[in-house]
């Protein structure tokens, strides 16, 4: 399978676009009098997600800038259909929001056979809310088709889960990430030291250093010498996070770990401009969570590694 990271500049804003807030009112600029009444924001998901979230962020700042209130409506069901169908048979006058996704705008109309709004004639967009990556898998003929000059492949992968709350960690200092690479690694056909770059979800500074020995690129208990003698830079064993990371890339209120395959994808392609690692054929990518109880490592590679 590959990765069509690099694609043209509109096709990038597409795959990645995330939350819109998107109205039923073609002629909202146009009413004078709006809004003489409170405002309703209608989220097609249940509360504590993504889109409730930023729903309930921008909702009492909007309050302010309108001198009306604004309320937050929950409406799920049917992955997003329910809430936006509601919004999109609403009376089109502007006091009925829907804090749009790519599934109810996007995704959804290619998984349901039939949508009882039309995403793209029954909404009027008024801005960008936030960005959410999204990363889309062909193959390999798919996108050679695409024009994608240099796919990148996925050779390997593997994950592991080993706990259910943090103070459960059968080991403070040894994750699954020892047992997800073994998977990724023995799928690939390779071991650490044929690895030319990674990206490695570092939300933490010792993070990053437990990770770099359960991955296999230093032994156990070397992590921090082997950071220290700049092993994981330019020049050294294996170059990291050559975006940033989190703490120069992402933090804070920014999505990271695709941002570590994004930037994975586009050393293969070698379109890394100042920050490409010379000669880079194969990468790895490894995510973290849940209070390191799962974790997860991808191998990708360049055609010449196939």
């Amino acid at each position: 399978m590959s990765l069509p990271f690099g694609l043209e500049r509109r096709r990038c804003v597409w795959l990645l676009l995330g939350l819109a807030a998107l109205a039923g009112v073609p002629q909202l600029a146009a009413q004078t009098a709006w809004p003489s009444k409170p405002v309703r924001i209608l989220v097609p998901f249940p509360p504590g997600g993504t889109t409730d979230i930023l729903a309930r962020a921008i909702a009492p700042e909007l309050s302010k800038a309108l001198g009306q209130s604004v309320v937050v409506d929950n409406r799920p069901g049917a992955g997003g259909n329910l809430g936006a169908d509601l919004v999109a048979k609403s009376a089109p006058d502007g006091y009925t929001l829907l804090m749009g996704t790519v599934g109810t705008h996007g995704i959804n109309k290619s998984l349901y056979a039939r949508l009882p709004y039309d995403p793209q004639k029954d909404f009027a967009p008024i801005t960008l809310v936030a960005g959410v990556p999204n990363v889309m898998v062909m193959n390999a003929e798919r996108a050679k088709a695409l024009g994608i000059a240099k796919p990148v492949y996925i050779l390997g992968g593997g994950e592991c889960y080993t706990h259910e709350h943090i103070f459960l960690m059968p080991s403070l200092t040894t994750t699954g990430a020892v047992q997800s690479s073994a998977k990724a690694y023995a799928m690939a056909g390779c071991g650490p030291k044929d690895i030319d770059v990674a990206g490695i979800y570092d939300c933490f500074t010792g993070t990053v250093i437990m990770m770099l020995e359960d991955l296999g690129f230093c032994p156990k208990g070397e992590g921090g010498r082997f950071v220290e003698d700049g092993q994981i830079t330019y020049g050294g064993a294996i170059p990291c996070n050559t975006h940033g990371g989190l703490l120069s890339f992402a933090h804070s209120g920014m999505p990271g770990s695709l941002f570590h395959f994004y930037e994975v994808v586009n050393q293969l392609r070698g379109s890394c401009g100042e920050r490409q690692v010379a000669g880079a054929e194969l990468g790895l990518v490894h995510s973290l969570g849940a209070g390191f109880a799962t974790n997860a490592t991808t191998i990708l590679g360049t055609e010449a590694t196939l």
